[in-house]
Protein backbone atom coordinates (compact mmCIF):
# COMPACT_ATOMS: atom_id res chain seq x y z
CA UNK A 1 0.00 0.00 0.00
CA UNK A 2 1.38 3.40 -0.96
CA UNK A 3 2.30 5.59 2.01
CA UNK A 4 1.76 2.81 4.54
CA UNK A 5 4.51 2.48 7.12
CA UNK A 6 4.89 -0.40 9.45
CA UNK A 7 3.27 0.28 12.80
CA UNK A 8 1.07 3.05 11.41
CA UNK A 9 -2.36 2.00 10.14
CA UNK A 10 -3.85 3.67 7.08
CA UNK A 11 -5.99 6.72 7.84
CA UNK A 12 -9.22 4.99 6.86
CA UNK A 13 -8.73 2.36 9.54
CA UNK A 14 -8.39 4.83 12.42
CA UNK A 15 -11.24 4.22 14.84
CA UNK A 16 -12.97 7.19 16.44
CA UNK A 17 -13.45 6.71 20.16
CA UNK A 18 -16.89 6.66 21.74
CA UNK A 19 -15.97 9.80 23.69
CA UNK A 20 -15.14 11.64 20.50
CA UNK A 21 -18.40 10.49 18.89
CA UNK A 22 -20.33 11.74 21.92
CA UNK A 23 -18.50 15.08 21.73
CA UNK A 24 -19.38 15.44 18.04
CA UNK A 25 -23.02 14.56 18.71
CA UNK A 26 -23.11 17.13 21.51
CA UNK A 27 -21.68 19.89 19.29
CA UNK A 28 -24.24 19.00 16.60
CA UNK A 29 -27.01 19.27 19.19
CA UNK A 30 -25.71 22.67 20.33
CA UNK A 31 -25.86 23.86 16.73
CA UNK A 32 -29.40 22.53 16.36
CA UNK A 33 -30.44 24.23 19.59
CA UNK A 34 -28.88 27.54 18.53
CA UNK A 35 -30.50 27.38 15.10
CA UNK A 36 -33.90 26.60 16.57
CA UNK A 37 -33.58 29.45 19.07
CA UNK A 38 -32.67 31.83 16.25
CA UNK A 39 -35.63 30.64 14.18
CA UNK A 40 -37.99 31.10 17.12
CA UNK A 41 -36.60 34.56 17.77
CA UNK A 42 -36.81 35.59 14.11
CA UNK A 43 -40.42 34.47 13.83
CA UNK A 44 -41.53 36.17 17.05
CA UNK A 45 -39.56 39.44 16.73
CA UNK A 46 -41.72 42.50 17.46
CA UNK A 47 -44.81 40.37 17.88
CA UNK A 48 -46.90 39.87 21.00
CA UNK A 49 -45.28 37.25 23.19
CA UNK A 50 -47.51 34.65 24.87
CA UNK A 51 -44.82 33.70 27.41
CA UNK A 52 -44.69 36.36 30.18
CA UNK A 53 -41.00 35.58 30.90
CA UNK A 54 -40.08 36.52 27.34
CA UNK A 55 -41.75 39.93 27.65
CA UNK A 56 -38.85 40.89 29.97
CA UNK A 57 -39.26 44.56 30.75
CA UNK A 58 -41.33 45.41 27.73
CA UNK A 59 -44.62 46.92 28.86
CA UNK A 60 -46.22 46.27 25.48
CA UNK A 61 -45.67 42.50 25.71
CA UNK A 62 -43.81 42.13 22.44
CA UNK A 63 -40.64 40.18 21.75
CA UNK A 64 -37.70 42.58 21.67
CA UNK A 65 -34.23 42.91 23.16
CA UNK A 66 -35.41 41.49 26.49
CA UNK A 67 -36.57 38.40 24.65
CA UNK A 68 -33.15 38.09 22.99
CA UNK A 69 -31.49 38.35 26.40
CA UNK A 70 -33.66 35.65 27.93
CA UNK A 71 -33.15 33.23 25.01
CA UNK A 72 -29.39 33.89 24.91
CA UNK A 73 -29.19 33.43 28.67
CA UNK A 74 -31.03 30.11 28.55
CA UNK A 75 -28.93 28.87 25.65
CA UNK A 76 -25.64 30.01 27.19
CA UNK A 77 -26.59 28.68 30.61
CA UNK A 78 -27.44 25.23 29.27
CA UNK A 79 -24.22 25.02 27.27
CA UNK A 80 -22.07 26.23 30.20
CA UNK A 81 -23.72 23.84 32.66
CA UNK A 82 -23.28 20.89 30.32
CA UNK A 83 -19.60 21.71 29.82
CA UNK A 84 -19.10 21.92 33.59
CA UNK A 85 -20.91 18.64 34.25
CA UNK A 86 -19.38 16.66 31.38
CA UNK A 87 -16.57 15.23 33.49
CA UNK A 88 -18.89 13.78 36.13
CA UNK A 89 -20.19 10.86 34.07
CA UNK A 90 -18.76 9.15 31.00
CA UNK A 91 -22.03 9.05 29.08
CA UNK A 92 -23.16 12.53 30.12
CA UNK A 93 -22.48 14.25 26.79
CA UNK A 94 -24.62 11.76 24.90
CA UNK A 95 -27.51 12.31 27.32
CA UNK A 96 -26.99 16.08 27.18
CA UNK A 97 -27.03 15.94 23.37
CA UNK A 98 -30.44 14.25 23.35
CA UNK A 99 -31.71 16.83 25.85
CA UNK A 100 -30.44 19.58 23.53
CA UNK A 101 -32.19 17.99 20.55
CA UNK A 102 -35.42 17.95 22.58
CA UNK A 103 -35.01 21.65 23.41
CA UNK A 104 -34.27 22.36 19.72
CA UNK A 105 -37.43 20.49 18.79
CA UNK A 106 -39.48 22.54 21.23
CA UNK A 107 -38.10 25.82 19.89
CA UNK A 108 -38.67 24.61 16.32
CA UNK A 109 -42.31 23.86 17.08
CA UNK A 110 -42.65 27.35 18.58
CA UNK A 111 -41.10 28.89 15.45
CA UNK A 112 -43.44 26.90 13.20
CA UNK A 113 -46.41 28.03 15.28
CA UNK A 114 -45.25 31.64 15.01
CA UNK A 115 -45.10 31.35 11.22
CA UNK A 116 -48.60 29.84 11.05
CA UNK A 117 -50.14 32.55 13.22
CA UNK A 118 -48.81 35.53 11.24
Amino acid sequence: MVGYREGHPPLASVVVSEERKAERLWWLSVGAMGGAAAADLATSWRRLEANPVMRAGNGEGECGLGCVGVKAGVLGGVIAMERILKGKEKKFLRKAAWFNFAVAGTWSVAAARNVRTR
